[in-house]
């Protein structure tokens, strides 16, 4: 039977400890779920977008050529990466969930603060905003965003996404908050992705 393959796709500094330990971790609490996790760090840091987003397209190819159901979780800066990927690849993911990620350019800080380590991520978000734009009211529906109730890294306007499912959590904080919605929270957006999986 073919597997829920989960590729996540972390935010900035994705190469500084402790994120690479906790990356290796992450797919541990979903593979309970049956979910099996890949974690695709862009290395934000360095270069330019477009070959970031071309190695999670591949990866996604990858993974339905073998028959896998897939769908993408972008953590933070990760979310917009993964929006756009998302839209590159409608046909052959199902599910798509943001966590504490900035999917516009207005809002403070600013996404020049914001991605001042970063040219590929300010790239990420600008295109993200324009592919929400063309997105159909079926594509959005097998979306999920959750915000942690207080973030001061992510204005809060620049998660929702009309016609997706949003959520805000009760966790706080934008890496305490993330970490934990990605980990021991995360039974609210892997239920999201199992039903999408049966749409």
């Amino acid at each position: 039977m073919p597997n829920h393959h989960l590729i996540y796709i972390p935010g900035l500094h994705d190469q500084v400890p402790p994120k690479p330990w906790l990356g290796q971790v992450l797919p541990l609490f979903w593979r309970g779920r049956g979910f099996i996790g890949h974690i695709m760090a862009p290395r934000w840091e360095q270069g330019e977008f477009g070959p970031k987003l071309q190695v999670i397209l591949d990866k996604i190819d990858e993974l339905t050529a073998q028959g896998h159901t897939v769908s993408l979780v972008g953590q933070s800066a990760g979310s917009s990466l993964g929006l756009n990927a998302f839209a590159a690849r409608l046909d052959h993911v199902v599910g798509l969930v943001i966590l504490t990620g900035r999917l516009r350019v207005a809002g403070q800080p600013s996404l020049a603060q914001a991605a001042k380590t970063s040219p590929a991520f300010a790239e990420s978000v600008r295109r993200a905003e324009i592919t929400l734009s063309k997105l159909t009211a079926s594509n959005l529906r097998r979306i999920m965003t959750i915000r942690p109730s207080t973030d001061k890294l992510v204005p809060a306007t620049s998660v929702p996404i009309s016609g997706a499912t949003n959520r805000v959590s009760q966790l706080r904080g934008h890496s305490f908050g993330g970490a934990m919605m990605a980990s021991f929270a995360s039974a609210q957006w892997l239920s999201f992705l199992e039903q999408a999986r049966l749409r």
